[in-house]
């Protein structure tokens, strides 16, 4: 049984830091279903053994299965004038046509329509600018379980961030680090960079990299083992 301080805890800190009309992401029966999109419709509350909070559209949802969205994007602070990366934000916009489907969306009062398919042709645009195409590369550390960021500088946990390099410039990123000969697996393999309709759907990017990382690993260790010399004694 949960521990009830534990629960009145939780939902005092809920509510201080998330007002009512806060935008969440939530799951419904135990998560068995993709996740959803709603406001808070009321504070947080403990009753009994759990912790709730309602969210308009879809009743009282656990506190557990809610998780509030931050006021901007990627990580942005609300006072900073820094643009998200297109590729996430094309991303994004996409999920939510998907949702929502095409035609006019309501959005304001002042009789602006805003055309789903713009927006989808607008993301498709972002996603192909960005350089995420065929003939680029990407650069997976297996030392820093992260992607080498753009110019070879520093590492990135989201793929729409990472750097993409042309085939050579990726190689010899992968090649810079020195790989022990008692680790089996390397520090760095390099994978091709997603293709249009493998970024364009989120449900498919985690499989498909994960595909290619073990791909390309084994392809590495395939070939230090062929380049292994055997010296007679």
């Amino acid at each position: 049984m949960a521990d009830p301080r534990a629960l009145l805890d939780a939902v005092e800190q809920f509510n201080l830091a998330h007002p009512v009309g806060t935008w969440v992401r939530y799951w419904l029966d135990g998560r068995a279903r993709p996740a959803a999109y709603g406001r808070t419709g009321g504070k947080a509350v403990a009753m009994r053994a759990a912790a709730s909070v309602w969210v308009a559209h879809a009743g009282s949802v656990p506190l557990a299965d809610v998780e509030p969205l931050p006021e901007q994007p990627d990580g942005i602070a609300a006072d900073e004038p820094e643009l998200p990366e297109p590729a996430a934000a094309a991303r994004r916009v996409r999920e939510y046509v998907t949702a929502f489907g095409d035609g006019i969306y309501d959005v304001t009062t002042e009789g602006y329509p805003l055309y789903g398919r713009d927006l989808d042709a607008l993301s498709q645009q972002a996603i192909e600018l960005a350089g995420l195409v065929d003939g680029l590369f990407l650069v997976w550390s297996h030392t820093g379980h992260a992607w080498w960021g753009p110019g070879g500088r520093a590492y990135r946990h989201d793929i729409t961030r990472a750097g993409r390099f042309a085939a050579e410039v990726a190689r010899s990123h992968a090649n810079a680090r020195t790989w022990p000969a008692d680790q089996k697996t390397p520090p760095e393999v390099v994978i091709p960079a997603p293709p249009l309709a493998v970024l364009a759907d989120p449900t498919r990017i985690e499989a498909w990299t994960d595909e290619q990382i073990r791909q390309a690993t084994t392809a590495r260790i395939a070939e230090r083992k062929a380049a292994i010399v055997e010296v007679p004694l």
